[in-house]
């Protein structure tokens, strides 16, 4: 009865390991394609409006003009089903944290132009802690997307650097219309809840919004021969 009692429980343990390892996956999943519609989807449609836009206004209905900006929209939303197309793959491709936001420059040029420094140290932590760096990525990426579509911002400066040993920081400065104390909490919000110590929006003397984050850096990560010294 005893051994009876044993197997069911680590049978019961065994399925909510399961049970979790699924509502992870399935969460997991909700943020990519929330972060996709609210991201890279967004900023192209906004895209593809701009380049309309700039058509109609400056073209004076020349036909090669027509023909152009048409290819350039159809490009643009092609553009959108690639980034849906990305959530089929079951474990994203391994980006560092300085060629995600290059790929993020290269994204947006045209609608917004994004600066980017971060320190030698951050880029090390960074490096050595995937962790780390997916929660840097999440944040800076949902920070910058908020300075464009709730700042309609057009350029925006991200720094990322060590605040302490135990503390990364990223700040996103813009030259948008300010923060908008009367918005309530939405998934960006809930994002920086989740993978922050701390973060603030605030608006600046010039008119933009200054959005600032702190994450927790893990502790350094055993190497086999110390975990086998403590085994």
């Amino acid at each position: 009865r005893a051994r009876y009692q044993r197997d069911l429980i680590r049978a019961t343990q065994a399925l909510g390991e399961i049970s979790a390892r699924r509502d992870a996956a399935a969460e997991q999943l909700r943020y990519r394609l929330a972060g996709i519609l609210h991201g890279p989807v967004q900023g192209r449609l906004a895209l593809a409006s701009m380049t309309i836009r700039q058509y109609v206004d400056g073209s004076d209905g020349d036909p090669v003009a027509q023909v152009k900006v048409l290819t350039t929209v159809q490009q643009i939303l092609v553009s959108i089903d690639d980034e849906l197309r990305a959530l089929a793959v079951a474990t994203p491709p391994t980006q560092t944290f300085e060629s995600y936001i290059a790929q993020m420059q290269r994204t947006w040029a045209g609608v917004l132009d994004i600066a980017a420094r971060v320190s030698p140290a951050a880029g090390q932590v960074m490096g050595e802690r995937p962790a780390l760096r997916d929660s840097a990525i999440l944040v800076a990426k949902e920070a910058i997307m908020n300075a464009r579509s709730h700042g309609r911002a057009r350029v925006v400066v991200l720094s990322v650097d060590l605040a302490s040993l135990t503390q990364l920081q990223i700040s996103v400065l813009d030259d948008g219309i300010g923060a908008n104390a009367d918005k309530g909490s939405g998934l960006g919000s809930r994002i920086f809840d989740r993978s922050t110590t701390s973060w603030s929006l605030a608006s600046v003397g010039f008119g933009g919004s200054l959005f600032t984050a702190n994450i927790e850096v893990p502790a350094e990560p055993m190497s086999p021969h110390q975990l086998a010294g403590i085994s």
